[in-house]
């Protein structure tokens, strides 16, 4: 009895930890599909689809036939921003360092601090704003390193997707109550897919040369492998592993272990493509790490 009562915590966290890789995954996947000159529009929409597919068997069909109008229209919300927050960080991780663009994207905690306190009336205790300053400086010792950054654009765009990320949370805070994890994943995919589709169809009818939106299914098999790894192996199974995590070690320690995020697209950035990140930049992950783990540990500090 007592070896499975530690084995709930050991299993909470190794799924914690296959999430984090998985997610890392994503932008891997993502430029090799861009090699073969697969749409941003395409890669999500199969992205979303078969994430859609593989979540939905773990969907309790009951909470589905609960939702309003207002849940509905909220989670079409939360798919067309993770659209939006998904194809400007897939062209980042086309500009600059994978890692640098992971990086980025994990300010996404403390922007929803100063969201939060914009529109829910929050207060910015001091742990909060401790949190905040950290994970600045850690944004501004990732791109302020010399010679680190030789497309700005890549920054820029960097930067929307905790932005749009941040939103995304907000809304999902008032969205998702009641709902169980899986139903709302599976119904924000969904969603996610079907507006991926419409907008790379609509791209592909009023401008045709939109090469970075404009949907395609006349593509070799390496571009098909890329597509089905980006549902099979970068969507649905990290998003399955940190639920499982949730339920086993809560939400804050699975926050904290999924970190592994950004070392792990720091070493697939090496092994893989060559990027290596300067010591600067190493530091200024550890910052904004050390800024996600302050607020999971001290979320109302």
């Amino acid at each position: 009895m007592r070896s499975s009562n530690l084995a709930s915590p050991f299993t909470g966290i190794a799924l914690a930890l296959l999430s984090g890789v998985l997610f890392a995954v994503f932008p891997v996947v993502g430029r090799y599909a861009t090699q073969y000159e697969v749409s941003k529009a395409t890669q999500l929409g199969f992205r979303f689809l078969i994430g859609c597919a593989l979540v939905a068997p773990f969907v309790q069909r009951d909470s589905l036939r609960s939702f309003g109008t207002k849940q509905w229209l909220g989670f079409t919300a939360m798919g067309a921003m993770y659209v939006v927050q998904s194809i400007f960080y897939l062209m980042s991780a086309d500009r600059i360092p994978i890692a640098m663009t992971s990086i980025l994207l994990y300010l996404y905690p403390a922007i929803v601090v100063v969201l939060s306190r914009i529109f829910l009336g929050e207060a910015i205790t001091r742990v909060k704003l401790i949190a905040l300053a950290t994970a600045t400086i850690g944004a501004l010792l990732t791109i302020g390193a010399p010679g680190a950054v030789h497309d700005m654009s890549g920054v820029w765009m960097a930067l929307v997707t905790p932005t749009v990320y941040s939103v995304y949370i907000i809304v999902g805070a008032k969205v998702q109550r009641g709902v169980p994890a899986t139903t709302a994943s599976a119904t924000v995919m969904g969603a996610a897919a079907v507006l991926a589709f419409a907008l790379g169809a609509g791209a592909g009818a009023f401008a045709p040369d939109a090469k970075l939106l404009a949907l395609q299914f006349a593509l070799p098999w390496q571009a098909w492998a890329a597509l089905i790894a980006l549902g099979a192996i970068c969507t649905a199974p990290p998003v399955l592993a940190f639920l499982a995590g949730v339920q086993r070690i809560g939400a804050s320690r699975t926050s904290i272990f999924s970190t592994i995020e950004l070392v792990a697209t720091a070493l697939f950035g090496a092994l893989i493509f060559g990027e290596m990140l300067q010591p600067l930049q190493m530091a200024g992950g550890a910052l904004v790490i050390a800024a996600v783990v302050l607020l999971a540990v001290r979320p109302n500090g």
